[in-house]
């Protein structure tokens, strides 16, 4: 004799599963700001590069490779959906350019 009754404890424990869990959802509610947050940290670089106009002891090559993983991690992030990962490293790409660029200027 075949038993569907566990057909339907397997879905209704998938359907447990997307139950709103309350501390994912506050910590959802808390990444966001955080995600520009780490790249905002990074704008006295930026601005000492273009007040001051010097770009000395930053390397070029460091910052240009910081993009590699940047990269990596919006493919990661378009490939699973997840948001708050693309626009983090958005951001950083975004803070990347401006450095850079400021090196190009100035070093």
């Amino acid at each position: 004799m075949v038993q569907t009754h566990h057909g339907f404890r397997h879905l209704h424990q998938r359907m447990n599963e997307y139950e709103p869990d309350k501390l994912k959802m506050s910590i959802d509610k808390v990444i966001y700001p955080l995600v520009l947050i780490g790249p905002l940290m990074t704008l006295p670089q930026i601005l000492k590069i273009y007040t001051q106009q010097t770009a000395s002891g930053l390397s070029l090559l460091s910052w240009s490779l910081f993009m590699i993983p940047a990269f990596a991690w919006i493919l990661y992030g378009f490939a699973h959906k997840e948001k708050v990962i693309i626009l983090c490293n958005m951001a950083w790409i975004i803070v990347y350019i401006f450095v850079i660029g400021g090196i190009f200027l100035y070093g």
